[in-house]
């Protein structure tokens, strides 16, 4: 039932990173399957390796910045062969394109692209812009409209740390200390996904986002975030309501993330623990219920 794959993308002033991955699909023609990218447009430090998450010695392995309209032109020219590919994903006859770090690309590239993909027959790009909860309740939303964003996925994922009393904080520290190792953010997944379906994505221009699991406590230590029993079960329930709002919608794109994320737990892939149990609820809501 799935109907695409977002691959992410990385550029760095013409340097890729993790690249191959992404070339074979293009170059090959394998696999047919409809596909766009996600320009993943953040820096890449090296706290994010360290097993205690400590911000001491961080140090930038390589900086996301962006080059003006040599860069943009470059960059589009990179991405071309891709627009083109009949298996890439295209929203009237614009091709789809996923923006991890929404705020931070600027209003030119955005302005570029679109006179560019005129130029190759197409109506612009269809940018998808992601932003943070905590920058949805900063207005971030009118800000990437402001920006020529086609539409803006917000990333709900930890909102109970954010929405819940003080008295629950309390009581999640002390459970951080007495059982996850110290992890603060350690939440139980039917608690977060609570938040996951939202009446403002019924918006046309909103394309939801969904997390069956998460786990970056190998990454980040006891920094990391933690969804705590997330199962192919709990995944249903949420996956159910989230689907059915979105089918009433004219514009019925929305992300999984992730498919195979395993650095951070956060993946749709069979596992020794649930087997296909994460396909089989995605094959549910989405196939068999029609």
């Amino acid at each position: 039932g799935i109907y695409g794959f977002c691959y992410w993308h990385y550029w760095f002033n013409g340097h890729e990173l993790m690249e191959r991955p992404w070339n074979e699909v293009v170059e090959s023609g394998k696999p047919d399957f409809p596909f766009c990218i996600g320009w993943a447009n953040e820096s890449w430090m090296s706290k994010m390796w360290n097993k205690d998450g400590s911000l001491a010695g961080g140090r930038t392995l390589i900086e996301q910045t962006y080059g003006g309209e040599e860069d943009a032109k470059k960059h589009f020219q990179k991405l071309l062969p891709a627009f083109l590919d009949k298996r890439y994903i295209k929203i009237d006859n614009a091709p789809l394109v996923f923006i991890h770090r929404g705020l931070d690309l600027p209003k030119e590239v955005i302005t570029l692209w679109n006179q560019y993909s005129r130029e190759y027959g197409f109506d612009g790009i269809y940018f998808i812009g992601r932003i943070t909860y905590k920058e949805f309740v900063d207005n971030g939303y009118q800000i990437l409209k402001n920006k020529g964003y086609n539409a803006i996925t917000i990333s709900r994922m930890g909102i109970a740390t954010l929405k819940e009393s003080s008295f629950k904080r309390f009581i999640r520290h002390i459970k951080a200390h007495l059982y996850y190792s110290n992890c603060v953010r350690a939440i139980q997944y039917s608690e977060d996904s609570k938040y996951y379906v939202d009446k403002f994505d019924k918006k046309e221009d909103v394309c939801p986002a969904i997390y069956p699991n998460w786990d970056h406590s190998p990454r980040s230590g006891s920094r990391g975030l933690i969804l705590l029993n997330s199962s192919p079960r709990s995944f249903l329930k949420v996956l159910k309501p989230f689907i059915a709002q979105i089918e009433k919608k004219d514009n019925k794109i929305c992300f999984l993330k992730s498919w195979n994320e395993w650095g951070e737990g956060n993946y749709v892939e069979p596992d020794l623990k649930f087997g296909r149990g994460f396909l089989n609820s995605l094959k549910e809501v989405l196939v068999d219920k029609k």
